[in-house]
């Protein structure tokens, strides 16, 4: 789209793998050169892997398509970032249908894999579904991510773990809450902590927490929204360090801003935004 919001073109891209003809983007991102990559998956059933697509800007013509995966595995991107190197990294889910591990995949400029991590939870001793929403690099030159995972029947928590830059795990967290909550987006201050903005209580509300470097909660907070589900789905940094949140408030978009510290600016669903006190915990990963 132009500056006006007006398309200047459209693409349909398909992709035939395993008896499926079935492509689902989940993040998008501008290069430096001005092209497109799109991370995703290739089925949303039990089966299919993640892929990478490059894309001209100005015409959408493909430059280069990739998938990287596991016969009988489910995997997909659903989170992709640029690097200083003009390389990627990718964060999203791998395993067989219901046993799924974090997956983090750093890539070259020209889509070829440099090397992968897989994460599993030790939260729950039976079958672990674990999932990243989003993956950023750290001003340390190492990434963090957050997602969820499956802790009990019906239960999902907020999940993040902070890598280095060797790619080793150097602490991961919780939030312990009953129900299903998410993390969706995060970003990082100036001054080394981070926001995760998400959901919490079965959707009903919009989540924002805010940690120091090392994973400590430095505060959190809910959104109530207009009606009975709310919750957020991007973070994205604007003008003057503050904090813009969407997502989705009944059936309208729920849009609220927030400064560095996580404090509401305002909020276009007026919703009620108020402190809470939740508890992080150490989550065992390996």
């Amino acid at each position: 789209m132009d500056h006006a919001g007006n398309a200047l073109w459209s693409k349909k891209i398909t992709y035939t793998v395993q008896g499926y003809n079935f492509l689902a983007c989940n993040d998008i991102v501008q290069t430096k050169d001005g092209s497109l990559l799109l991370t995703g998956t290739t089925n949303f059933s039990d089966l299919g892997d993640e892929f990478n697509l490059k894309i001209n800007n100005i015409d959408g013509s493909i430059i280069w398509f990739k998938t990287i995966g596991k016969n009988s595995y489910y995997t997909t991107g659903n989170s992709i970032h640029l690097m200083d190197d003009d390389g990627f990294i990718t964060g999203g889910n791998s395993g067989p249908p219901g046993n799924d591990d974090f997956l983090i995949v750093k890539y070259n400029k020209k889509g070829i894999p440099e090397w992968t991590r897989t994460i599993k939870s030790k939260v729950n001793s039976g079958v672990a579904i674990d999932n990243i929403s989003s993956i950023i690099p750290t001003l340390d030159n190492g990434y963090i991510f957050t997602g969820t995972t499956y802790t009990q029947e019906f239960n999902y928590d907020v999940v993040m773990v902070k890598l280095n830059r060797s790619h080793n795990i150097e602490w991961s967290k919780k939030l312990s809450r009953a129900g299903w909550d998410f993390g969706a987006s995060i970003i990082q201050n100036k001054d080394s902590s981070y926001i995760i903005a998400g959901g919490t209580n079965n959707f009903k509300n919009g989540l924002l927490l805010r940690i120091n470097k090392t994973g400590k909660l430095l505060s959190s907070k809910i959104s109530a929204g207009a009606g009975t589900y709310a919750y957020y789905t991007s973070l994205v940094n604007t003008r003057g360090n503050l904090f813009l949140t969407a997502g989705i408030s009944n059936d309208r978009i729920l849009l609220s801003k927030f400064d560095n510290q996580a404090n509401t600016c305002n909020d276009s669903a007026t919703a009620d935004t108020a402190t809470q006190k939740f508890k992080i915990d150490t989550v065992p990963v390996t």
